[in-house]
């Protein structure tokens, strides 16, 4: 073996492997929009030497006549950058090569070559005081063959053109360039380079950049445009901070993730007015080298909708944004670490760094979704000022807002354009309802209490059926009424056990299930939902008068935390002493609370079906002695209601007595007096006391609705739903 001798191997590189490594961009115009990067970054390497204005030209050449369907031949760009000296060529034969700096890659041109088959490049340069020609070729096989260099003529300018033929194109591809306008190449290489384009033309207009696009037929002129310094607008700009975070507490069952007040990457954004011929779509764009890599969308704008025919841009950019590690090979996404990926190496990997401080894309992009508030502060205000036209609309045809907030509306919609997507919006609306309503009613007598799925989903049906009744209007009376057909119904398929809690099979399965998923329960979500107040949506109070409807209130709800229209509680504050003393309990939660008139409030308590009342005769009482006593805002009166099914008439006989209704009132009122000792002969309030059987409110509840559809004339066979086939 023989010692003492340095050697040294080059390693190599597959072609193939390459263009496996670094895939096709997801982008048509992707290869175009790389070269065009690298010839602007030769113009500006070329104007370190020497003050000269930039100068790119863009050439389409497509077969067929005039009037034929054409088809894309040739792609030339030609520029007046520095060219293809002796260090570019050799950066250019390097893959992965990053020493020209600008933040390149060195991976770009990968993307040429998943375009095209042949890549023909010409370029006239200066180098060591000589003008030199350098051509070759380029192609997925081979990369670079032929290649030449030698004097130039005379009167040969300095640029380099690259020609692409031979394209490699799938058939969406191929349409789109096939059929590729110059006005919309403009504006893609416009959208895509705006930033970097107006930094230029900051820094010194002089030297900005003119681009010439032409179309050729056969070979000859048919076409051409510009774009010039002076089509790039002047931005608003600002400034947005993004900090970085690390675990709070890398044992911690949970995750949390706490913010690096010391450490953030600051950003910059720059928002362009453009006009709607000028750029295809709106947008937020991230850049990385002063050019595209992804996009936002403004929430409440269309991508290709103008607002008094302008369209917007908003351009972020940062020297974060641009450090190669955190941008794809393709150049079309960014690499930062996500949340979910980071966490779970948090938990799973053995070699997870607990103190690293991560800056996280989604943070990015929520730093950036913060900021659009203030930078589209004009538009956003006109939205709000559009949105309460739409509402004026709607309320003028009588249609639900509901339905009018959920049409889409354009900013260049006339009124009478709103007033036909609200009535459209409004029918597809009605019809998939009656649908669900439909499909929900027949699916009521389906349930079996023997499954173990059964009670969760009659909770879902009933809850399903009460977002099913929206208020409606004069136009839609018909339609109410038949709701409210089904909802008196389902309280009747409740109270005679069609629809029926099963009784637990063991102690296990009591003290698993949630309280009170019973009848009971299942009342009381039909009539208002359970723990919210009757500002959450809408009830069917409506079964048990037809004034409760109308009544603010709330819904098992603790009394001490019941407030009133203003956000005031009912209950003021109680000292512990007199608590611990008298025994008080401000956390009773009355089944539904209702405020009345000035001083007066309503109080419902609801019992299963197989409840004896009799045993509960006292709850309500309890409830007026505390808000009688302690309300911030005296209530001296107070109708209380005992409602559910079973009761004997022996056990109440002499405080109750039947009505004309069928329902049970006390003789008397029952007084509330004052709690305190001493002063507990003092009367403050008065309750009207009434025990109301389940059976007959269903009954009236039928009785009255039927009435209304009497005069509606609504038949019995409507209120029933329609057998299909």
């Amino acid at each position: 073996m023989t010692r003492g001798v340095m050697t040294s191997t080059t390693p190599r590189l597959s072609l193939d492997g390459m263009l496996d490594f670094i895939p096709r961009s997801r982008r048509p115009l992707a290869p175009v929009f790389e070269a065009v990067s690298n010839s602007l970054e030769a113009i500006a390497e070329r104007q370190q030497k020497i003050s000269e204005p930039g100068r790119i030209v863009l050439r389409l050449y497509y077969t067929g006549l005039l009037d034929e369907e054409r088809s894309l031949e040739r792609i030339e760009i030609e520029d007046n950058g520095v060219g293809f000296d002796q260090d570019n060529y050799e950066r250019f034969g390097t893959f992965l090569d990053r020493s020209k700096g600008y933040n390149n890659r060195g991976s770009g041109r990968v993307q040429l070559l998943h375009f095209a088959e042949r890549i023909e490049v010409t370029s006239t340069f200066d180098e060591a005081g000589k003008t030199l020609t350098r051509h070759f070729f380029c192609d997925p096989k081979t990369y670079i063959t032929e290649p030449s260099v030698g004097p130039a003529s005379a009167s040969a300018p300095i640029s380099t053109t690259i020609a692409m033929s031979g394209f490699l194109l799938g058939k969406e591809a191929k349409v789109f360039f096939d059929d590729l306008s110059l006005v919309e190449l403009r504006n893609a290489i416009k959208s895509h380079f705006l930033l970097r384009l107006y930094l230029a033309k900051v820094a010194n207009k002089q030297l900005a950049t003119l681009f010439r696009f032409e179309l050729y037929k056969k070979g000859k002129l048919a076409d051409s445009i510009v774009l010039g310094p002076d089509d790039v607008p002047t931005p608003e700009t600002g400034d947005i901070k993004v900090h970085y975070v690390k675990l709070k507490d890398p044992k911690a069952d949970t995750i949390e993730w706490i913010t690096q007040p010391r450490r953030a990457e600051q950003l910059h954004w720059a928002h362009f007015k453009l006009g709607a011929d000028e750029i295809a779509e709106n947008g937020v764009v991230l850049c990385s080298k002063e050019t595209e890599v992804d996009r936002l969308r403004v929430e409440g704008l269309k991508k290709r909708e103008d607002v008094d025919g302008h369209r917007f841009l908003t351009a972020v950019h940062g020297p974060v944004l641009d450090k190669p590690g955190n941008v794809s090979h393709a150049v079309d996404r960014f690499t930062f670490p996500s949340r979910a990926d980071t966490e779970r190496a948090a938990r799973e990997d053995l070699f997870f760094e607990p103190e690293r401080e991560f800056l996280f894309f989604e943070d990015i992009e929520q730093a950036v979704e913060d900021a659009l508030p203030g930078i589209y502060a004009d538009l956003f205000a006109r939205k709000e000022e559009l949105s309460r036209d739409v509402e004026t609309i709607a309320r003028a045809h009588g249609i639900p807002l509901e339905v009018a907030r959920s049409t889409k509306i354009s900013f260049s919609d006339t009124e009478e354009q709103i007033t036909e997507k609200i009535f459209k919006r409004q029918a597809e609306s009605l019809a998939l309802q009656s649908l669900k309503i439909k499909k929900l009613f027949d699916e009521l007598e389906t349930l079996n209490p023997t499954d173990a799925n059964y009670q969760a989903e009659l909770e879902q049906r009933t809850s399903e059926l009460l977002g099913l009744i929206p208020e409606q209007n004069k136009q839609e009376l018909s339609r109410y009424i038949i709701r409210r057909e089904m909802v008196a119904k389902v309280l009747g398929m409740i109270v005679n056990e069609r629809i029926a809690a099963p009784s637990p099979t063991s102690r296990k399965d009591a003290k698993a299930r949630k309280p009170r998923l019973d009848r009971e329960g299942l009342i009381h979500d039909l009539l208002i939902k359970r723990k919210t107040g009757t500002a959450a949506g809408p009830n069917d109070l409506w079964v048990l008068n037809e004034e409760f409807v109308h009544f603010e209130g709330f819904s098992d709800v603790p009394i001490d935390q019941i407030r009133d229209a203003k956000g005031n509680k009912v209950l003021r504050p109680i000292s512990k002493e007199v608590l611990n003393a008298y025994r008080i309990k401000p956390g009773r939660r009355p089944d539904i609370f209702l405020f009345a008139d000035e001083g007066q409030c309503i109080l419902i308590e609801l019992k299963a079906p197989e409840v004896d009342l009799s045993d509960y005769l006292s709850q309500l009482e309890r409830y007026c002695n505390l808000i009688a006593n302690f309300s911030v805002a005296p209530i001296t009166r107070f109708y209380c209601y005992l409602i559910g099914e079973t009761f004997s008439p022996i056990d109440i006989a002499g405080n109750y007595r039947k009505n004309v209704h069928g329902d049970w009132v006390r003789r008397t009122d029952y007084k509330i007096m004052r709690y305190e000792d001493g002063r507990q002969d003092e009367e403050i309030g008065e309750a009207h006391m009434e025990i109301i059987k389940l059976s007959l409110i269903h009954t009236r509840a039928l009785r009255r609705n039927k009435s209304f559809a009497d005069r509606l004339g609504i038949s019995d066979a409507a209120l029933e739903p329609k057998p299909e086939g």
